[in-house]
């Protein structure tokens, strides 16, 4: 599904956790509103803006899922790279989607990690 088409599930909801939940309060107050506008527009075109618009969406659809449904990635919850919105698994916990680190989700799968 190309992200260009995801759209969330309820825009007006959507549209308020972006201005409100998923950006660094103190960073959005130090730029203009036209400034804002355009790295939302930029986070929502980015990777990490469609893996969030497309997991909201199966999370919310799918209840099949909802015991395993979760978000792979690396990222740390410290919010440490300057960044108008903040990093998934912060905003994972807000919507209530797992996230799992390879590591772990290899561990939990039977696969055994050596350093050699």
């Amino acid at each position: 599904m190309a992200t260009s088409k995801l759209t969330p599930i309820s825009t007006k909801k959507f549209d308020h956790m972006l201005n409100n939940n998923f950006c660094v309060n103190a960073l959005k107050r130090d730029m203009s509103e036209e400034m804002f506008l355009e790295k939302r527009k930029e986070f929502l075109q980015s990777g990490d803006g469609g893996i969030i618009l497309y997991c909201q969406s199966v999370h919310k659809e799918e209840s099949l899922f909802d015991d395993e449904f979760c978000i792979m990635t690396e990222e740390s919850r410290n919010q440490n790279d300057g960044k108008v919105f903040k990093k998934i698994p912060l905003i994972c916990d807000f919507l209530k989607i797992k996230t799992i680190s390879l590591p772990s989700f290899l561990e939990k799968n039977g696969f055994i990690i050596n350093k050699i």
